[in-house]
């Protein structure tokens, strides 16, 4: 890049940005934003005004139509670059980002919402939302609290994300009428059972007879995780399921 001064700052950027321990992914987004303004302006960024980075960052996503991460990487680039250099005023002037995370990453309760601890029950306020969010108190004991809380841990693996906006818990009501303005069905396919789900996702039939691959498997008696019962087959006669011949040739093929 032919902008006098620039090699030398970027330098120290970089460093800093490394030092500060950044991924790969955000420093290459970073560098690529402030390349592009220090190409635009053919001035290094510290050089350039408010105003001028400001309508810059208009014009790239109203008139260009850059995306939204785009302006982010920016924003949050020129941060950097402003801070690293002395210039908190003008990185407190950077636009400001609204995120996402007060509507989509919530904790099940904050304190200041825990009214008393006493006597192993738990006071608390919560919103009643089918009251247009109405304030009121409930009192659980300690381990029911402790219970409802657990609820929101997940398990390994998965990650949460909250509905907000039309599609929050207040507004299925609304939802419900829209539906029927626009004639959407509203049932929900019925539920499947676990051989159902099995044939169809991983091609394997649970009640097929693993010798002879034609023949139904048929549940004849049911016991607990321990061994079978000592009358084993006495209860399988009672019940008319086999006959002693029948019992006795099954066992000799390793029933």
């Amino acid at each position: 890049m032919n902008v006098p001064g620039f090699s030398v700052v970027y330098s120290k950027f970089l460093e800093r940005v490394t030092i500060d321990q950044c991924s790969k992914s955000m420093i290459t987004n970073y560098s690529r934003s402030i390349a592009a303004i220090t190409l635009h302006f053919n001035r290094v960024p510290h050089n350039v005004s408010v105003e001028e980075i400001n309508g810059y960052l208009f014009r790239m996503t109203v008139q260009e139509k850059q995306s939204i991460s785009y302006f982010k990487q920016a924003v949050f680039g020129l941060r950097h670059w402003f801070r690293l250099f002395g210039m908190e005023e003008k990185a407190i002037q950077m636009p400001s980002i609204k995120k996402r995370g007060r509507h989509t990453h919530k904790i099940a309760i904050s304190n200041h919402r825990i009214k008393s601890i006493k006597e192993g029950h738990v006071c608390f306020s919560y919103k009643d939302y089918k009251e247009k969010g109405q304030q009121k108190t409930m009192q659980l004991e300690a381990i029911e609290f402790l219970r409802r809380f657990c609820l929101h841990i997940l398990p390994s693996g998965f990650r949460k994300i909250r509905h907000y906006g039309i599609l929050a818990n207040r507004n299925k009501q609304e939802i419900r009428c829209l539906q029927e303005q626009f004639e959407v069905p509203q049932t929900l396919p019925g539920k499947q059972d676990w051989k159902s789900i099995c044939r169809e996702r991983i091609n394997f039939d649970v009640e097929a007879c693993p010798g002879c691959k034609k023949g139904r498997m048929q549940r004849l008696i049911s016991f607990d995780a321990n061994a079978p019962p000592l009358n084993f087959y006495n209860v399988l006669i009672k019940n008319k399921k086999m006959t002693i011949n029948d019992f006795a040739k099954n066992s000799e093929a390793g029933m």
